[in-house]
């Protein structure tokens, strides 16, 4: 399979949220070459979505350790990389850590709205919102219909002490995805905090 069909067909099961798919295609690709760069970042994130932050983390150092190599794309495929390790490290709880990949991938392309996404997420572990808030929307001026940076922003807003300007954020979140788990739990967070039950 060339790399081009490769990205393809794993773009496609990425789209239809088909993980294991997806990853038993990465490993087949990479058993025939084991320097494919492609290969190794779908891997990473399918692992990441597979909640396996620890597994991403090595097909990431691989990549930015020069032991694998892209085709198309460098700049922006290394970006997607470094956010991929920054994300994986937020979810291990190393969230400065994380801040100091997503800065690297911002330094390569500061118009990934995901990116800011991810890097809000972290200043929100290390419990700075107000960051998280600028982060989340700096993505919403990049893509205003990030359904995740308007979650994002909600939260943080919520957590700013302002909870009725968040509910309006995270009510926008679900008005363009309305099964984003996260913007559903924000919600009931919010309400919560409201006193609200609707």
């Amino acid at each position: 399979m060339s790399r081009d069909n490769f990205i393809h067909e794993a773009n496609l099961l990425t789209d239809q949220q088909k993980n294991e798919e997806c990853l038993d295609l990465c490993d087949k690709a990479l058993a025939i070459d084991d320097k494919n760069a492609d290969a190794l970042l779908h891997k990473g994130a399918c692992l990441i979505r597979l909640k396996k932050p620890e597994d991403a983390i090595p097909c990431c150092d691989k990549i930015l350790n020069g032991h694998a190599f892209f085709i198309n794309d460098i700049d922006l495929s290394t970006a997607m990389t470094l956010d991929n390790k920054g994300f994986a490290l937020s979810m291990l709880g190393k969230f400065e850590d994380a801040l100091e990949y997503h800065d690297k991938a911002l330094a390569i392309d500061d118009k990934n709205e995901k990116t800011f996404v991810n890097k809000a997420l972290a200043f929100g572990g290390l419990g700075k919102y107000d960051e998280s808030l600028k982060n989340s929307e700096h993505a919403i001026s990049i893509n205003q219909n990030y359904a995740k940076a308007w979650n994002n922003a909600g939260y943080a807003l919520h957590k700013l002490g302002k909870s009725e300007d968040g509910l309006e954020y995270v009510e926008k979140a679900l008005e363009l995805d309305p099964t984003d788990k996260d913007a559903l739990d924000s919600k009931h967070v919010i309400l919560e905090a409201l006193g609200r039950t609707d």
